[in-house]
């Protein structure tokens, strides 16, 4: 029988969030009436984010460590909305979130209880949501929130340049079925093969074909220009004399 005692060792409450109609307001009043500290802000385009709490001296925690935060989120504009009511669309509530030392091993805990989660935006290697018997949501948030983050970061270059390279090996040498599978142009019509009798020419450094870069997209082959149409005019027969 398991320990959910023992198993949830290192769980914490992290924060919970709800949705506001004027996020600048509604940070003020959190640090004038109850003193809090402003801890991350975030911009999404369409939505904004603050996180806030208390003042504590453990000022060297990183975020995924934090505990008894405050979200505040809001779409972009309400604030100039007079009519606009937090309550009067569900209330303001969001959810909730608890932070884990293992997100692998909480997500295999809770498929093994039949709890089922949901993956969020960002990748289920940093957060999860599930749902409690009442359909309030939880998100589930490593610990190593930031470290994921930096790594993210830090791989993003990388991926894109070996992206990048994979598409220039694919446009060099890659047949007609590759290409469709990487989502690069084809040409409309297939390289003519050379005739086995009459070896193939090699390309002199001023063709065009040598001058492509491997980097630029391939184009369809232009269709020949038709010449002049052609006006068939029948011959003129002489007649015989008449007799």
């Amino acid at each position: 029988m398991s320990n959910p005692w023992r198993e949830t060792q290192g769980y914490s409450f992290h924060s919970i969030c709800y949705r506001v109609k004027d996020i600048e307001e509604s940070t003020m009043f959190y640090q004038n009436v109850f003193g809090m500290d402003l801890v991350r802000e975030a911009d999404f385009g369409r939505f904004r984010k603050v996180w806030m709490r208390f003042p504590t001296n453990k000022d060297t925690d990183m975020f995924g460590h934090a505990h008894s935060l405050i979200e505040l989120v809001q779409e972009c504009g309400t604030e100039f909305d007079p009519h606009y009511n937090v309550q009067a669309r569900g209330g303001g509530f969001q959810y909730m979130c608890f932070s884990v030392p293992d997100i692998h091993a909480a997500r295999h805990r809770f498929e093994g209880l039949g709890v089922h989660w949901e993956e969020v935006g960002l990748s289920h290697s940093t957060m999860f949501i599930v749902h409690d018997p009442d359909g309030y949501p939880i998100q589930i948030m490593s610990q190593a929130f930031d470290l994921h983050l930096s790594l993210q970061d830090a791989c993003r270059p990388i991926v894109i340049d070996g992206v990048e390279q994979a598409h220039m090996d694919i446009r060099r040498h890659g047949d007609r079925d590759t290409r469709e599978e990487a989502g690069l142009s084809v040409p409309l019509t297939p390289a003519t093969p050379a005739s086995p009798a009459s070896p193939a020419r090699a390309l002199t450094p001023s063709s065009p074909a040598r001058r492509l870069s491997a980097a630029s997209p391939v184009r369809a082959r232009s269709p020949v220009s038709p010449g002049p149409a052609l006006t068939m005019t029948p011959a003129t027969v002489p007649r015989p004399p008449a007799p």
